[in-house]
């Protein structure tokens, strides 16, 4: 019984901690599940906890067939495109 009493208020402070730490949700949207979150604590801190899991920031996957490309130096850039260093003044 004590296990469930703790697990009950254990839960709603640590979803109320992933609200205040997220940085994707509004000023507005915190203040909302936050009342959510203490008008019926158990039921929600599962919808918020669950909202929370979706719009959290996923990695984009890599593209492994991707090179990344480094900028060409100033005197390449010259060299290929025929420009001396009076040309740009």
């Amino acid at each position: 019984m004590v296990v469930l009493i703790a697990a009950a208020i254990a839960y709603p402070c640590y979803v109320f901690a992933l609200i205040v730490r997220a940085d994707f949700y509004s000023h507005n949207q915190k203040i909302a599940q936050t009342i959510l979150l203490l008008s019926i604590p158990i039921l929600g801190a599962a919808i918020v906890h669950w909202f929370h899991m979706l719009h959290r920031a996923r990695p984009e996957p890599s593209d492994p067939a991707f090179i990344p490309q480094r900028e060409p130096e100033i005197d390449e850039y010259r060299a290929l495109t025929g420009r001396r260093h009076h040309d740009e003044t």
